[in-house]
C-alpha cells in the first residue's frame, strides 16, 4: 500500500471518529422531535472537502451512524448512514465542480444540508410512517444544518489552506 493511501485511509478513520465525537459532545435538543442538533455536520463537510469522496462518504455514513448506535437511536441509523454518506458525496462532487469560484464553498454546504433535511423528512414520514408529522422536524433539521455550514463555510478555507496541499 503506498504512503498516500494509507494516510487517506487513516484520515478517514479520523474523521469518522470526529464526526461522532462532535456529534456526541455537543447536542441541542429539538423538542418536535425528540432529537437534537449537533455540530457534527460541520466536521462531516469538512472531511468531504479535505478527503477523496469514496472515502469522506465513509467516514461521515460510519461516524454518524455510531453516534445514532451509542445516543440510542438505532431506529435512525440506517436512514443516518445513507443520508450523511449522501451528503459527503454531495458535497464532495459541488466543491470540485465549482472549485475557484466565491461561493463554493457555501452552496456545496448548503446543497447537502439540504439533501439532510429532505432525506430525513422523506424517512420520518414514509418508513417511520408519521406522514405530514414529520413536517415538526424540519426546522430543527434545518438549524442543523445551518450550524454545520457555518462551521465549514468558516474552517475549511483555513484548514484547506494550512493542510490541504499535503492531502
Amino acid at each position: 500500500m503506498n504512503k498516500n493511501r494509507t494516510l487517506s485511509l487513516v484520515l478517514t478513520g479520523v474523521f469518522a471518529a470526529l464526526i461522532c465525537v462532535c456529534t456526541l459532545m455537543v447536542q441541542i435538543p429539538i423538542p418536535a422531535t425528540g432529537g437534537y442538533a449537533n455540530p457534527g455536520d460541520g466536521v462531516l463537510l469538512l472531511a468531504a472537502g479535505l478527503l477523496p469522496l469514496p472515502l469522506s462518504a465513509a467516514a461521515a455514513a460510519v461516524g454518524s451512524m455510531l453516534a445514532d448506535l451509542i445516543t440510542g437511536y438505532m431506529l435512525y441509523a440506517p436512514a443516518t448512514f445513507i443520508i450523511k454518506g449522501s451528503m459527503a458525496l454531495l458535497c464532495g462532487f459541488l466543491l470540485k465542480k465549482l472549485q475557484g469560484k466565491k461561493t463554493a464553498y457555501i452552496l456545496s454546504a448548503l446543497a447537502a444540508e439540504c439533501l439532510m433535511v429532505l432525506g430525513y423528512f422523506l424517512y420520518e414520514a414514509i418508513f417511520l410512517g408519521h406522514g405530514f408529522g414529520a413536517c415538526a422536524g424540519i426546522l430543527g433539521n434545518a438549524g442543523q444544518g445551518a450550524l454545520g455550514a457555518v462551521i465549514f463555510c468558516v474552517l475549511f478555507p483555513v484548514i484547506k489552506k494550512v493542510i490541504g496541499k499535503h492531502l
